[in-house]
């Protein structure tokens, strides 16, 4: 077995963001680990992001383009989703979204094919 552990960006930092941040990072798995986060209230979350070593990036194009990254996790408001899949997708990086994937079906299959 390969000892790869993944490092996962994660965007947004709401309750639900935290959480899934919280969840990963205090099993201290070899697998997957936050590393990175892009949220619009870094005010907010420095305590956060100090206490689980996220480093956070100023936007979201820096997060998915730093190469140190393999996976993005979007907590972010569903309305978000659609163009953020494709730009994560576009930098070829991994892509694990909250529910719903996207709020129609023609945001899914734009997605999915990685459409503008």
């Amino acid at each position: 077995m390969n000892n790869i552990q993944l490092k996962a960006g994660i965007v947004g930092l709401g309750r639900w963001g935290q959480i899934l941040v919280k969840s990963i990072n205090e099993q201290h798995s070899s697998l997957l680990k936050f590393t990175h986060c892009f949220t619009r209230t870094i005010e907010k979350v420095k305590t956060f992001c100090n206490k689980y070593d996220l480093t956070i990036c100023n936007s979201y194009e820096n997060l998915i383009n730093n190469n140190d990254i393999d996976i993005i996790v979007l907590a972010t408001p569903h309305t978000q989703h659609c163009e953020q899949i494709i730009k994560a997708a576009n930098a070829k990086k991994h892509v694990f979204v909250e529910k719903p994937f996207t709020l129609t079906v023609k945001d899914a299959v734009k997605a999915f094919m990685r459409k503008k």
